[in-house]
């Protein structure tokens, strides 16, 4: 799965960096309370993350993906400024002998189809 935070630019660039980092503090929490040791999580880059779940079916994934989802929201890391995230979720059930790179790219689509439909929610490959 592909986690990108809704609104952590606003958090940077109204409360400075320092506050940026506590944000993703917070963030890492929740996410690693959901994951639990079930998946590893990845920090991307900037405000992205990648979890991989090792043999998870799509529901299962999508079940883990909509409890990270939750607790972002729930977890009010921005403070005022409501940080949530938009997901993508890819597996190997769905797609005919995927590599770890399809398997990351779709996942990546997924999550800015999340992004492009409203936010703060979490959709899955194929879209």
């Amino acid at each position: 799965m592909v986690i990108d935070l809704d609104r952590f630019k606003q958090v940077n660039d109204t409360k400075g960096h320092a506050a940026g980092d506590a944000c993703l503090e917070h963030v890492i929490q929740a996410i690693g309370s959901s994951l639990g040791r079930k998946g590893t999580l990845y920090r991307w880059g900037g405000d992205e993350f990648a979890a991989i779940l090792p043999d998870f079916s799509t529901e299962e994934a999508l079940g883990t993906a909509e409890r990270i989802r939750r607790a972002i929201e729930d977890a009010k890391a921005g403070g005022d400024i409501p940080v949530t995230a938009s997901v993508g979720v890819s597996a190997n059930d769905r797609m005919e002998n995927p590599t770890a790179e399809t398997l990351l790219d779709s996942a990546d689509k997924a999550m800015y189809a999340s992004k492009n439909n409203g936010k703060n929610r979490v959709t899955s490959w194929p879209i």
